[in-house]
């Protein structure tokens, strides 16, 4: 019998004793404390990701560069991600819910805002390299741009 199993296959679930149950809430609690203390661990790790991307980001910003590639490691570059929100007024609401109803994109009228920032994005690598993206979509106004770092793992 293996450690998880507790007797489950040898018995039916309304026999299992006191003790049995409680031995498989304490292995419950022992393995959540165990995940909390790997969630505590990834947490920092994920700090200091941001502290190095913030370091790497500073350097290639002061050398001018768009990205590195370091040999055994991989690739960072600089990249832009813009960020868009539903119109909140009427006219540009309408102008938006319109271009939607015009493209036969109808079932793209209740989408999620992540779907809505990933639409934009395509209708601006369409758009191609130079546009105002601000005219990407009727409706929508100018996105919010932001300079991150990505990774790119090498071979």
């Amino acid at each position: 019998m293996d450690e998880m199993s507790f007797g489950f296959e040898e018995k039916p679930l309304d026999q299992i004793t006191i003790q049995e149950l409680d031995a498989i809430v304490k292995e419950m609690f022992k393995k959540r404390d165990e995940a909390d203390e790997l969630d505590a661990k990834v947490t920092e790790l994920n700090k200091e990701v941001e502290a190095l991307k913030a370091k790497v980001m500073s350097i290639l910003e002061a050398t001018g560069r768009l990205n590195h590639e370091t040999p055994e490691a991989g690739k960072v570059y600089k990249q832009i991600k813009y960020q868009v929100s539903y119109p909140k007024d009427e006219v540009n609401s309408a102008k938006f819910r319109r271009y939607l109803i015009d493209n036969g994109l109808e079932n793209m009228l209740t989408m999620p805002y992540m779907t809505l920032n990933a639409f934009f994005k395509s209708k601006l690598e369409e758009a191609g390299e130079g546009a105002d993206p601000s005219k990407v979509l009727p409706g929508i106004g100018s996105p919010e741009a932001r300079v991150i770092l990505s990774m790119r793992k090498g071979k």
